[in-house]
């Protein structure tokens, strides 16, 4: 937990004039019931969106925070890759860094000596080495950085998403490493977003979710319960922001919407490829003949899809339901468009235009607006 003070005094003679005043604090609490274990030669990630609580709970595993309340208990030499690089003087050249990092990372001098000519060339930095540090772009620093802190041989590392700023061939170079010292029985803990990693490399995965544990599971797992997060939190943001109107006769009206699953059970989150359906509750003065439209449509407005019931009979009054065998629709957030017309003369009775939300998720990626789901076969 962080006490938040709610005034700030950023010169002295403003807090001597308000010594006197009895200073208030809003409580933030960051991480909260977190109960799990890390095994010996695990390579355990740890997901969830941004202000959930990752990185306040590796900063505690490394000791830079205490705990509130609980117990942590650590069992070996950590190594935590938070913050690569903290301990770099600018006005020093690498070679010189090498050395002063290596150091604050507990390494002695004949060590460093031994292992230089490996760090620079994992770092890829043989032609910049006694160039000073200042003149590094950030990419270079963070390699730098890297290549010295993976040296220090520890038997737990914290990975806090500080691969981002290196290429894609130096992050599968880090990977690749990473993947050795988890054969030698090292213990890997990752936090990231990206979670085509998450999937190829860990064992096990926490999600957390405002401040709370909410799975210790597999990274198939962890990745449908991490997209579905992110995909609540789209949705909420779409209806927050959504630009909708509503116009029509009146004598027959939307009561409500709802979006189905497989079971048909209510649900603001589909799944690409599963069975869907639309509720639309109506009501009307009387029993007035009337025909219903959708339409569907991107969060950047490409209308998608715009059936409606055509022919078929529906009175003002029934909740029709519009139902497709498998969802066509990618990953993403769609808005969504309900009109009803008096079923005679085509007019508008009650229309709001883009006035739902939902949210789709996927267990693969597709390109294109749709999915087509079909199969491939050889003929003849």
């Amino acid at each position: 937990k962080f006490r938040v003070p709610h005034e700030k005094y950023s010169t002295l003679k403003q807090r001597a004039l308000n010594s006197f005043r009895r200073k208030s604090f809003t409580t933030f609490t960051s991480v909260e019931d977190i109960n799990l274990e890390i095994r010996k030669g695990e390579f355990f990630g740890i997901v969830g969106r941004n202000g959930s609580g990752k990185s306040t709970l590796l900063k505690m595993i490394a000791g830079i925070y205490m705990p509130t309340s609980g117990t942590l208990v650590v069992r070996g030499k950590l190594s935590p890759f938070i913050e690569l690089g903290v301990g770099f003087n600018p006005e020093l050249s690498g070679r010189e860094n090498i050395f002063l990092s290596g150091t604050i990372l507990g390494m002695r001098r004949k060590e460093i000596e031994q292992k230089f000519e490996e760090i620079v060339d994992f770092a890829e930095m043989k032609e910049f080495i006694d160039q000073k540090l200042k003149n590094y772009s950030s990419g270079m620093q963070v390699r730098l950085a890297f290549s010295i802190a993976i040296r220090a041989k520890s038997d737990i590392m914290l990975v806090d998403e500080v691969l981002a700023v290196g290429d894609v061939s130096f992050q599968k170079k880090c990977f690749n490493e990473f993947k050795a010292l988890k054969k030698e029985g090292r213990t890997i803990v990752f936090v990231s977003h990206d979670m085509e990693s998450i999937v190829e490399f860990c064992d096990r995965v926490a999600v957390i979710s405002d401040s709370k544990l909410i799975a210790n599971t597999d990274p198939l797992s962890a990745k449908q319960i991490y997209n579905r997060l992110n995909a609540m939190n789209d949705t909420k943001e779409a209806k927050r922001t959504i630009q909708t109107s509503r116009r029509g006769k009146g004598t027959a009206k939307i009561v409500g919407v709802e979006f189905l699953n497989e079971e048909q059970a209510p649900i603001s989150i589909l799944e690409s490829g599963k069975k869907m359906g639309i509720s639309i509750h109506t009501k009307g003065k009387g029993s007035q003949k009337i025909k219903v439209g959708i339409a569907i449509y991107s969060q950047d407005g490409i209308n998608i899809s715009g059936p409606n019931t055509g022919t078929k009979d529906f009175f003002s009054g029934e909740t029709v339901v519009f139902t497709v065998p498998r969802c066509p629709l990618k990953e993403g957030t769609y808005l969504l468009t309900v009109g009803l017309f008096d079923a005679q003369t085509d007019e508008a009775l009650d229309y709001i235009d883009k006035g739902f939300a939902f949210s789709v998720v996927s267990k693969e990626k597709h390109a294109g607006e749709i999915v087509l789901f079909g199969s491939w076969d050889k003929n003849g």
